[in-house]
């Protein structure tokens, strides 16, 4: 009869393992990650072999528990787009995009709708002599499209990291 007191690893919060045909001895695989999370094992034991490759800020926001299974799940999914891969290695737009799921879409929408009436406006002001003013409104609206990224970046909310990791994720 196996006991679960001669296990020689802590068990991990939450964790109910009897110690059963397929336990490794590691205590639930859920390594340093899975601290204080109850009900949170199963979440962690599927990202176990993803935790190597996360970037340092991530690494220790998991460890101290300031990032949950939903933001966790949400940047693997993100990985799995080429696109979406090269923006979440900005840690500026990682730490947005992880504390709000919608993100992307609300910065997209606010330069399509902020940039198109811009250039239809230019349209009916400029109607006749567009094509002689063409280099004003390309430069309207290339302010314009940097003026609404700003301001929908500086409102976003962030993912809250360690003090260690959140100097290197402004």
């Amino acid at each position: 009869m196996r006991h679960s007191s001669s296990h020689t690893d802590p068990p991990i919060s939450g964790s109910t393992s009897s110690g059963g045909p397929n336990d490794d001895g590691r205590g639930g695989g859920g390594g340093r990650g899975a601290g204080g999370s109850n009900g949170g094992d199963s979440f962690h034991n599927d990202h176990s072999d993803h935790h190597n490759r996360l970037p340092e800020d991530l690494q220790l926001a998991l460890a101290y528990g300031s990032l949950s299974p939903e933001a966790l799940t949400r940047y693997f999914n993100a990985l799995e787009n080429p696109f979406l891969k090269l923006l979440m290695s900005i840690p500026a737009y990682r730490t947005r995009a992880l504390a709000d799921s919608s993100f992307l879409f609300k910065l997209l929408a606010q330069e399509v709708i902020g940039n198109g009436t811009a250039l239809a406006s230019e349209i009916a002001v400029h109607a006749e002599h567009l094509m002689d003013e063409l280099e004003y409104v390309a430069s309207d609206l290339i302010v314009d499209t940097v003026v609404e990224a700003a301001f929908v970046w500086s409102l976003a909310p962030k993912l809250s990291l360690p003090a260690s990791a959140s100097s290197s994720a402004s």
